[in-house]
């Protein structure tokens, strides 16, 4: 349930706050680990997610575009990419893995988010739902069913920060599925999600509120522009750029 996001959030950091590994996986199902995300070459997925995650070194900022309707720019100036397929002593990864992300500056995202994908514990959307997003902050939602935009409103108001930018992620699972459960999703290759609240376990992550809520979309184009001014398309229509 959605409600119990911010006591699970409180108990993961308690674990890691005595030096744990945590293998966080809510949700998790025999499927998954028989036929789906679980039952893949992790180490040929490793391999990618460090080869991306080095392209995003020296990276200020990055535009944001998809089919789907998505146009949204991000300061990322100064925040470092993590991936969940190494658990370090004291940090948790989720279970399947797959992603690499980063916790963007918290007043630097500009734009439109179309989330044709799902939501965090919403599930899969039938009809995709349309963010404006000023200067790091949730500022309007709209489309969607009337259900889901009436839960969303809900949940965004948890807190003063449920509406801040938390999270940008990137999907590299080739096993894992859109099946509305985003433990799954979110790791599903030629995706991306940005999430909206917590991140003070990213590097420079400054968003303390007491929940996370990711949104995903499909087949994202990320053009980076880094330091200097040089700027490079490093994923195109969800692809990695070799």
């Amino acid at each position: 349930m959605a409600e119990e996001t911010p006591v699970r959030i409180q108990l993961i950091k308690r674990e890691m706050a005595v030096g744990a590994k945590v293998g966080h996986a809510p949700g998790i199902s025999v499927d998954m680990m028989t036929e789906g995300p679980m039952n893949v070459d992790y180490r040929a997925i490793a391999k990618s997610a460090w080869k991306l995650m080095k392209r995003f070194e020296g990276a200020k900022s990055v535009r944001i575009t998809a089919p789907g309707g998505t146009d949204i720019t991000l300061d990322i100036h100064g925040r470092e990419f993590e991936t969940d397929l190494e658990i370090k002593n004291g940090s948790m990864g989720n279970l399947p893995a797959g992603e690499i992300w980063c916790g963007p500056v918290e007043d630097g995202a500009n734009g439109i988010i179309v989330v044709d994908g799902s939501v965090g514990d919403l599930g899969a959307m039938k009809k995709p739902v349309r963010m404006t997003v000023v200067d790091g902050h949730v500022d309007d939602i709209s489309g969607g069913t009337p259900a889901v935009l009436k839960k969303l409103e809900t949940l965004m108001k948890v807190d003063d920060q449920a509406r801040i930018i938390g999270e940008l992620g990137i999907g590299l699972n080739p096993g894992a599925r859109i099946t509305g459960n985003l433990l799954e999703d979110e790791k599903a290759g030629r995706t991306a999600h940005i999430a909206f609240g917590n991140n003070t376990d990213m590097p420079g992550g400054r968003n303390s509120s007491s929940t996370h809520r990711d949104f995903l979309f499909h087949r994202p184009t990320f053009e980076v522009t880094y330091e200097g001014g040089r700027t490079e398309t490093v994923i195109d229509d969800g692809e990695i750029v070799k």
